[in-house]
């Protein structure tokens, strides 16, 4: 009889034990499906940063090329009015060495000669 209570004490051990490993493991895949449910908001919040940050920086290179455009047309504009100047300038000086060649030619103490 020893020999059967003793088996019946070890089976009821082997019983809880396999219990308790069933509710470890049962913990255990829980854990793993956590993890795995944090793995994919991770990655998914991952992906949304890398297009933000690539968005970002297409949006800086657009806005660096429309920088650039502007300065440049801001030159061309200046350039413009500098070139405006100096062709008036070079007009007018024109226009009084033409009026100072005219009036040599006219002898105003003698008109009639």
């Amino acid at each position: 009889m020893s020999n059967e209570t003793q088996l019946k004490n070890e089976t009821q051990e082997l019983k809880k034990e396999i219990e308790t490993l069933k509710k470890a493991s049962e913990e255990k895949q829980k854990d793993l499906e956590k993890i795995k449910s944090n793995q994919q908001e991770h990655t998914q919040k991952l992906d949304e940063f890398k297009k933000t940050q690539q968005q970002n920086l297409d949006d800086l290179k657009q806005d660096f090329i429309y920088n650039k455009d502007q300065r440049e047309r801001k030159e061309v504009v200046i350039a413009q009015k500098y070139v405006n100047k100096i062709m008036f300038l070079i007009v007018l000086l024109l226009f009084a060495y033409i009026v100072y060649s005219l009036f040599e030619k006219i002898n105003f103490a003698n008109p009639l000669h």
